[in-house]
């Protein structure tokens, strides 16, 4: 079976999830300025040429909760649609939102998601078991290390404290 990057998978949830319509179907992805990872353009000027079904478009904006549920409720009253693609975003973010995300379970096999650590999965299903977002990216919150092995190395321990810098005072890029 061929392996999917997460970042394919949504565009093939896209296409399954986009009704059907004549012409190219504009996809808008929104990308939060305020993010670390952003989707590469040339990758989307690529995927845009690469077929003539969808057009996908990166728009990027500060993101806002308040504002994503006024889209939402504007295209519910007929004026401008929100966004199709939402992220990457925070936990916290996706959690406050889960209602307006679509359950992305029946559009993947799991074995598609190959490259994704389970318990990383697990992380952004919902109460329900829905699966309502994927992990992008990840960074640790908890460190295990084995101090005797650091000790007997003569190295200082990481940082105990995110933000602090190494014994050395470089910043912590592990």
């Amino acid at each position: 079976m061929k392996r999917f990057h997460p970042t394919l998978l949504v565009i093939v949830l896209l296409l399954a999830a986009c009704a059907p319509a004549p012409g190219r179907v504009t996809v808008r992805w929104l990308v939060d300025t305020g993010g670390g990872w952003r989707p590469d353009p040339a990758w989307v000027e690529g995927y845009n040429a690469s077929q003539d079904e969808i057009t996908l478009e990166l728009v990027y904006e500060h993101f806002s909760l308040d504002g994503l549920r006024t889209q939402v409720a504007g295209a519910e009253s007929g004026q401008a649609a929100p966004p199709d693609i939402v992220g990457p975003i925070g936990m916290s973010a996706h959690r406050q939102l889960s209602d307006l995300w679509l359950d992305l379970a029946r559009y993947y096999d799991r074995d598609d998601l190959y490259i994704v650590i389970p318990g990383a999965l697990t992380a952004w299903q919902s109460g329900d078991g829905a699966l309502t977002g994927l992990p992008v990216t990840a960074s640790p919150l908890v460190l295990f290390y084995n101090r005797d092995l650091f000790d007997a190395a003569g190295l200082p321990y990481p940082p105990h404290a995110y933000g602090e810098p190494y014994a050395d005072g470089d910043e912590w890029t592990f």
